[in-house]
């Protein structure tokens, strides 16, 4: 409830009252009922400092260092440069941090909540090269998106979609970061002899309320794409190179 600026006779003495707008991670509330300020506040609390997602550099063993006169002080920094050849394969990994959440995330309905990570590769032409958890043309996320949720089953092993969890004995998936801790999700591409460098990396942690399954089942005549909201993200550059002819001798 923090400070805010109010006409109001219980503001103190620089005019301000406690805000209860409770902005949280009910973008589907606000949304609906076309509230853009409660939905505005909800989005800008979800992206301060919350979640954290990082592109570690994908460096090359046999990475290789510069042979020309180099200012004294750099010769101290052992970072190797970042590049592929092409035709390689990339193995990419990225680390989301629940930073600042205060609790399990998600936390609530995990079981009908949507939060996972969004990967896309282009080379600097724009074109695709790899991609991961795209929403489709229908509103449904990519099944194959690495997801932070639970799936609950019943006594014959189905999944409880419709957050039914009287029904609920157990869960076949459940995948939340604690709070102060991180998560570690890692791809596998290979890039094609047609990209033209540099890679352009961009990886973001998205978050929307109700998945698209559930949200039409209960909103019905009321359903409408819900926001989506990008809570991190992060980009890289990747040079590529084309790998050099290896001399018989």
């Amino acid at each position: 409830m923090p400070l805010v600026k109010a006409a109001d006779p219980s503001a103190d003495a620089a005019g301000r009252v406690r805000s209860h707008r409770f902005a949280a991670a009910n973008t589907m509330l606000a949304y609906l009922n076309n509230d853009t300020v409660q939905l505005e506040e909800t989005i800008n609390f979800l992206r301060t400092n919350k979640m954290n997602i990082t592109i570690e550099p994908p460096n090359r063993k046999s990475a290789t260092q510069s042979t020309l006169n180099l200012e004294q002080s750099l010769r101290q920094n052992r970072e190797t440069p970042t590049y592929h050849y092409l035709g390689e394969t990339l193995q990419l990994n990225l680390v989301i941090s629940n930073t600042g959440v205060g609790h399990d995330f998600p936390a609530g309905t995990i079981d009908i909540n949507e939060a996972w990570v969004s990967l896309v590769v282009r080379d600097v032409e724009g074109r695709t090269i790899f991609q991961s958890g795209d929403v489709n043309e229908n509103d449904e996320l990519d099944q194959s998106a690495h997801s932070y949720l639970s799936i609950p089953v019943n006594r014959q092993g189905k999944a409880v979609w419709r957050h039914d969890l009287f029904n609920m004995i157990g869960e076949t998936f459940r995948n939340v970061i604690r709070a102060g801790e991180s998560d570690l999700a890692s791809y596998t591409f290979e890039i094609p002899f047609w990209a033209k460098g540099p890679l352009i990396i961009d990886a973001s942690l998205k978050y929307r309320k109700l998945n698209t399954r559930y949200a039409k089942w209960s909103l019905k005549d009321r359903y409408k794409p819900l926001p989506i909201v990008d809570m991190a993200r992060d980009s890289l550059i990747v040079e590529l190179r084309h790998e050099p002819e290896i001399s018989p001798n």
